[in-house]
């Protein structure tokens, strides 16, 4: 109903149009609001990476957000950061501009997602990932690993086990 009111008070579906004064005032902030959102978005494809670009209208607009609710499949959500991953590395690989970028996300949309990402998982189940891909997940209980600790320290307990019966602090 919106849009029919929209229109027909000679309003253009193009973000850079003025609204019409003729709509009543709800109606002007509501597609002020929405029109302001789309110009942000567009501003982004010209000055950022495509990925980049993507990523961020994706948190913005709420897609992200709505894709990881309770209720819904939350696959979804890690589909979400799959296919961003995917095109970083493709975007890594070469000099990748935005009507290429909707071109590669078309092929892998075709081909479908194969998950990685499986966020349904059984209870007491311990997933171990790297932090970007887990952004944006929420879980009671989250263990920061630093793989690649360059600090030193012997020991404060040692067992040793190269009898039959190990010994030492348990």
């Amino acid at each position: 109903d919106d849009l029919y009111q929209f229109k027909g008070a000679g309003g253009e579906f193009d973000f850079y149009e003025k609204i019409p004064e003729k709509l009543n005032l709800k109606l002007r902030e509501n597609f002020d609001r929405a029109f302001c959102r789309l110009r942000q978005f567009h501003l982004w494809t010209q000055k950022l990476p495509p990925v980049t670009a993507m990523e961020k209208i994706i948190i913005d607009s709420g897609l992200l957000s709505h894709s990881c609710l309770e209720g819904y499949n939350l696959n979804k959500c890690g589909e979400l950061y799959s296919i961003l991953e995917r095109l970083r590395k493709a975007e890594a690989g070469e000099v990748i501009g935005f009507a290429l970028m909707v071109d590669q996300l078309e092929k892998m949309l075709e081909a479908g997602v194969e998950e990685e990402l499986d966020i349904l998982t059984e209870e007491n189940t311990v997933r171990i990932m790297n932090l970007h891909k887990a952004k944006g997940l929420e879980s009671q209980v989250v263990f920061l690993a630093i793989p690649y600790n360059s600090t030193t320290h012997e020991p404060t307990y040692y067992i040793e086990r190269t009898g039959q019966e190990p010994y030492g602090h348990f």
